[in-house]
């Protein structure tokens, strides 16, 4: 009879969240059908898709638990961490959390050295695949010197496009949050090339052009990017393109501190309902889904 009365709360619960979906879509269809990009629609719906499945595993994971004499929140807060961390891991795209293009930087410099690769240009800044200045240079606009053994910013006047926009300076990916970075995103997931892509093509034959990152590294132990590095250390080792890069760095992030929290939880003899709840507060589940050295910092707290 319990075992009835939960899918029927389950199956409440899935069916609320399903109609404040739904009602939402109307508002997703409009603005994409103003934008022109009809694909949002359909990532929403999949995104919607994954909340219900989502909400629905974890309400049978905590109801069963309920059903215990000692129940214990352990056993469902791997599931629940992960799950809701890579929801925030995807709708929130790389480089969109506080000060996540730094700890990029940083950990990709950690990755060169873990490859034993050179992980600084003479004058100190870190060094990336030409690839993957697309992170911070979305749209080319940096002006280079491709004369050196790799591509370097150069000193350029500023020049005002459409409504007095500066331009010449680059765009970091997503670290204004609007539609047109889910646009970028897009058409880069479809398969699409990037201006940093274009100009490698036109180098085939040459050996792998690098280039010198305009963004400093953050002064702090290498320790705090070990996870991340190590993500981006496999991406380049399996050559995945900038995007899943970012990605696998992050979610090797995540994946620490999920471990770290749950390591934690379980010593805990008391307040682990309020380590529970902590850990999937929105701001803490945004930082352990980025490059942020705030996880390690909170994992190890």
């Amino acid at each position: 009879m319990r075992k009835k009365r939960d899918v029927w709360k389950i199956g409440a619960a899935a069916a609320a969240l399903a109609v404040l979906g739904l009602w939402h879509l109307s508002d997703v269809r409009t603005g994409a059908a103003a934008s022109g990009d009809g694909w949002l629609t359909g990532w929403y719906l999949l995104l919607l898709i994954l909340c219900l499945g989502g909400a629905v595993l974890l309400g049978w994971l905590f109801l069963g638990i309920q059903r215990e004499k000692r129940p214990e929140l352990t056993r469902i807060y791997p599931a629940a961490g992960l799950l809701l961390g890579l929801l925030y891991l995807f709708v929130l795209p790389p480089m969109s959390a506080p000060d996540e293009i730094a700890h990029y930087i940083t950990a990709y410099e950690l990755s060169s050295r873990i490859l034993g690769e050179t992980p600084r240009a003479e004058d100190g800044n870190v060094l990336v695949r030409a690839e993957d200045w697309f992170l911070e240079d979305v749209y080319g606009e940096y002006v280079t010197d491709d004369t050196g053994p790799y591509w370097r910013k150069m000193p350029n006047e500023r020049e005002y496009g459409p409504e007095g926009q500066e331009t010449g300076d680059g765009v970091v990916l997503a670290q204004i949050l609007d539609e047109s970075a889910y646009h970028v995103i897009h058409e880069v997931a479809a398969g699409g090339t990037t201006p940093q892509k274009t100009r490698l093509a036109a180098r085939q034959g040459e050996e792998p052009v690098l280039a010198v990152s305009a963004y400093p590294p953050v002064t702090t132990t290498p320790a705090a990017y070990l996870p991340q590095a190590l993500g981006i250390a496999a991406a380049r080792l399996l050559h995945l393109n900038s995007l899943w890069l970012a990605w696998l760095g992050r979610l090797c992030n995540l994946v620490f501190f999920v471990v770290m929290t749950w390591l934690a939880m379980k010593r805990l003899p008391f307040g682990k309902e309020v380590l529970f709840g902590v850990a999937l507060l929105p701001m803490t589940l945004h930082l352990s889904a980025s490059f942020s050295y705030d996880v390690m910092i909170l994992a190890c707290m």
